[in-house]
């Protein structure tokens, strides 16, 4: 579903969510909990990549960056004289 179709009470509902895990899980420990367990699965003796792994692996990527952006945003809420690299 694109976004633009996305209605304005589902997009409030959305945030509510993401508000909701934000302040029981900072962006930051989320993204070390997912490298965490990615590379706990990768490091495994004999691990055998499933057939979706491409996608799967792609899915942290893009998770891993949300979150990144998420925090970045946050900190320059919280910090807003910060220069931009």
């Amino acid at each position: 579903m694109e976004m633009n179709q996305i209605s304005q009470d589902r997009t409030a509902a959305i945030n509510e969510h993401l508000t909701d895990l934000l302040f029981f899980a900072p962006p930051k420990d989320l993204r070390k909990s997912l490298f965490s367990v990615f590379f706990s699965c990768l490091t495994q003796k004999d691990f055998v990549a499933s057939d979706n792994f491409t996608e799967i692996a792609s899915d942290f990527f893009f998770l891993i960056n949300f979150l990144q952006d998420i925090e970045d945003e946050m900190d320059e809420k919280t910090t807003p004289n910060r220069k931009q690299a």
